[in-house]
């Protein structure tokens, strides 16, 4: 391009042959430009494909990390899982219904009211003996 300015500067118009020498200058320069554009987009494709195979490759291995630590999760959680459901089905087993409870409160208030009848008449026994010692000790006074 620089030929075609000086060519033009004068006060003359540039000739054909002037132009046709710009044209070709220019379509070389262009080849060379285009030679260096593929050289250079070759070299970013070679260096993406290479940064994408050690993304792909990172990820993976993060991936698996995170599988293992996942699987190792899932499998404290299934353990404590068992736990609490042995835990459970003991507390099921051994614990009292409300329908024990209401038998459990019916015989202790049978013997409660046993009890109670039981004291009463040891109650009334007492006295009685009391009395019967009271009129012993009177006879043996007199």
């Amino acid at each position: 391009m620089s030929e075609m300015t000086k060519k033009t500067n004068g006060d003359r118009p540039a000739t054909q042959a002037d132009l046709a020498g710009a044209e070709t200058a220019l379509r070389s320069e262009m080849a060379g430009m285009k030679t260096v554009l593929r050289s250079e987009m070759s070299d970013m494709k070679t260096e993406l494909r290479s940064e994408m195979s050690d993304m792909k490759t990172e990820l993976r291995s993060e991936m698996s990390d995170m599988k293992k630590e996942l699987k190792a999760d899932i499998a404290r959680v299934a353990v404590g899982l068992v736990k609490t459901q042995d835990r459970l089905q003991r507390v099921e087993e051994n614990m009292a219904t409300k329908a024990d409870i209401r038998t459990v409160i019916g015989h202790i208030d049978g013997l409660t009211k046993g009890l109670s009848s039981y004291e009463y008449r040891l109650a009334v026994r007492k006295h009685q003996l009391q009395d019967h010692e009271r009129r012993i000790d009177a006879l043996e006074k007199s």
